[in-house]
């Protein structure tokens, strides 16, 4: 098991880990804590780099560095990084063979080839951007299909737990996914995507704990159920 695959684990067990004057702090259920700590132990050293970055967090990226990126090419200004600090797109960004919970270690945007730069918020959505803001410019109005399909959407969206704003801004980004033809999905389509117990949300598939914009913005998963061919198939 690697680093990244523990921290992974973790976050799955409900397990905290956080990286202090460069000590590993953790915190979570006891039975999970006691069950992992060998493990954390044994990968204590990289646990502390992925968290924290350090000088050698760029040997984890699988590339150097180009000194002609900006040095404000940074994760946290990436439109892809979650509030939780994992990223969106793992697989584009080269941190998995597979959609996956994965934190990029530091310095990892100056080599990722899946960069996209945050955007100003839409709708007044606070963080969150739109990713088809483009497109969204040369708007004409929704057909009555396109409108039914919309407030189909927010009503799931609201179902799952997002606040009417937010599934507001979820319904159009699908709108605006399905007329610029592109293929990536939300969550809030998969049939896996569950209320979670200890997370806000849950995928069945994976077993793991999903952040809010794993399941309002726009990604591929292999493990993709869409929840239209089962009501298609009932």
């Amino acid at each position: 098991m690697t680093a990244r695959e523990l921290l992974t684990r973790c976050a799955a067990a409900g397990i905290t880990l956080a990286a202090e004057a460069g000590r590993l702090r953790v915190a979570g259920p006891a039975e999970a804590v006691r069950e992992l700590t060998p493990l954390l132990r044994e990968h204590r050293d990289e646990l502390l780099v992925l968290l924290a970055g350090s000088s050698a967090a760029p040997a984890l990226t699988g590339g150097a560095p180009d000194p002609g990126v900006p040095a404000d090419r940074t994760c946290a200004a990436c439109a892809h990084r979650t509030s939780a600090g994992t990223c969106a797109r793992p697989v584009e960004a080269g941190l998995a063979a597979h959609f996956a919970i994965r934190w990029p270690p530091a310095g990892h945007a100056a080599v990722c080839k899946a960069f996209e730069r945050q955007q100003l918020a839409a709708h007044g959505s606070g963080t969150q951007t739109h990713p088809f803001e483009t497109a969204r410019r040369n708007w004409t109005p929704a057909t009555a299909k396109e409108l039914a399909a919309m407030e189909q959407r927010h009503r799931r969206a609201v179902v799952l737990g997002l606040d009417p704003q937010q599934a507001d801004l979820a319904s159009d980004v699908l709108h605006w996914r399905d007329r610029t033809g592109d293929d990536r999905r939300l969550c809030l389509e998969c049939r896996s995507l569950r209320v979670g117990t200890t997370s806000r949300w849950h995928c069945a598939a994976l077993h793991l704990p999903l952040a809010q914009q794993l399941v309002t913005q726009p990604h591929r998963c292999e493990t993709f159920q869409d929840l239209q061919e089962e009501r298609h198939g009932d």
